[in-house]
Formats: structure tokens, C-alpha cells, sequence
């Protein structure tokens, strides 16, 4: 018991990951005379696009390594106006 609890068995977690990346453009009456809004801003957004890179060659992800079911990668696109 005491080995396999052992720092042997125990990998790295350093990673870089893209958790939250969220592009935008706004444009607004000044920069655009024809719009018939004060302003109007377009977006994307994403969340949990995955690991970058991690210093283990393990497929484990360590930020969610206890859940069986892998993270989901989600996005949404929106528009915000104000008149």
C-alpha cells in the first residue's frame, strides 16, 4: 500500500490551455453613419478548447482527472445593440 501511494506514480500537471477565449467587434454610429444603432458589437466565445501543451506525454487531463466523461468544448455567438 505504501508504494503504490509512492511520489513514483505521481505525473506532473503543468499544462497551458485555452479555457476561455472570447473575440469581439463593435462598431458604432461614429465609425459607421448608416447604422441605425447607437452601437452594435459582434462576438464569439469559447470555453474549454483544450490543452495547449503539458510537460507529461500522459492522454490524462489534469484539471478534470477523476471524471470519466470527458469536458465538453462549448461556444456561443452573440450580438449586443444599444438604440
Amino acid at each position: 500500500a505504501f508504494y503504490n501511494n509512492a511520489e513514483i506514480h505521481v505525473d506532473k500537471a503543468d499544462n497551458i490551455r485555452l479555457q476561455y477565449v472570447t473575440l469581439g467587434y463593435r462598431l458604432s454610429k461614429n465609425d459607421w453613419s448608416k447604422l441605425p444603432f447607437t452601437s452594435i458589437e459582434l462576438y464569439i466565445s469559447a470555453r474549454d478548447l483544450g490543452i495547449i501543451w503539458k510537460v507529461t506525454d500522459s492522454n490524462l487531463d489534469p484539471e478534470y482527472s477523476d471524471s470519466a466523461i470527458p469536458v465538453g468544448k462549448s461556444t456561443a455567438i452573440g450580438i449586443r445593440a444599444s438604440f
